[in-house]
């Protein structure tokens, strides 16, 4: 209930894309450019991206989450947190909580990669003088109204439309729903505490509150979906984007301590918070799990396309 009123193996592989931000693109109109020129690259990626990298030990909870065979959107969608989490030794309860928790994470991480390598493709595009087909534009309108953005304005877009370090998403799952055990988390699939002052939205009631209600989900799924929609949208959150913006324009790995440095309005208790979630990732080694990544693979030519960094 931390957050502002809500919007409804072993080895590494670096950043390689993901991306460098660039120049605004200020026009729809720009000068003619050849066909080679004009090639996409990357356009038609969603649902080809993989994770490709790990790094840290690998006898971690992180292998064994990250490597469960989920094989469809519907079985992600259908995942509960285990029971008996309140009456587990911590260790196993914050084992199972990661076990089902990260793999949610990752999922939509994956989703919104590669959203954003189709992004980064016609950014280029424009950028080299193409003009964008109709069908291109239409989904550049559709994906900045979900994120509520400008169009016609790619640059800003991109700095919306990036991952969640999936060491910062797991340290606010773990203090908001009490690594799984909060009543707002077993009977509301709540697992990051956000607010509703809207009474349209289903909600749970908190003690001692009246104002606002924590938004309840029919599951863990749509929480880290709408989690995700909250920091990529919400003003609140605006330090966070240009931080994390910043850094892909120096060609910098997600640097999930840092980020997190800039949550302070995530909660009542400010920069307390944001140095709890700080404190979380260190205690838990969270930090390893910024060094996942996810590749955009060819389905016709079998090849790699693009890799952007979660």
């Amino acid at each position: 209930m931390r957050s502002p009123s809500s919007h409804s193996t072993p080895g590494l592989v670096r950043v390689v894309v993901g991306g460098f931000l660039v120049a605004a693109v200020a026009t729809w109109a720009p000068a003619r450019a050849d066909a080679a020129q004009c090639e996409r690259t990357t356009i038609g990626v969603r649902g080809h991206l993989i994770p490709v990298a790990y790094e840290g030990p690998a006898d971690s909870a992180f292998t064994h989450a990250l490597a469960a065979p989920y094989a469809s959107a519907d079985q992600l969608r259908a995942m509960r947190l285990p029971q008996g989490l309140a009456t587990s030794d911590t260790q196993t309860r914050k084992t199972a909580f990661l076990n089902t928790v990260l793999p949610l994470l990752h999922e939509v991480n994956t989703r919104i990669a590669e959203e954003r390598a189709d992004l980064l493709d016609l950014q280029r595009v424009v950028q080299r003088g193409c003009e964008l087909r109709s069908e291109e534009r239409s989904w550049v309108e559709e994906i900045a109204a979900a994120y509520r953005g400008s169009p016609d304005k790619l640059d800003d877009l991109l700095a919306r439309i990036d991952v969640l370090p999936l060491s910062v998403a797991a340290a606010q799952a773990a203090i908001e729903s009490a690594w799984g055990t909060s009543r707002f988390a077993r009977e509301g699939n709540a697992l990051f505490g956000e607010r509703t002052y809207d009474i349209s939205i289903a909600g749970m009631k908190v003690a001692g509150r009246t104002a606002f209600r924590v938004r309840s989900f029919e599951t863990l799924y749509d929480s880290v979906v709408q989690y995700a929609g909250n920091l990529n949208t919400h003003p609140a959150y605006v330090q966070f984007r240009i931080k994390r913006a910043e850094m892909r324009a120096k060609g910098l790995p997600l640097d999930g301590q840092a980020l997190a440095s800039t949550l302070n309005l995530y909660s009542e208790e400010r920069a307390k918070y944001a140095s709890t979630l700080v404190t979380i990732i260190r205690h838990n080694a969270f930090h390893h799990l910024d060094a996942i990544t996810v590749a955009a693979i060819d389905p016709l030519a079998g090849r790699t396309v693009a890799t952007a960094a979660e």
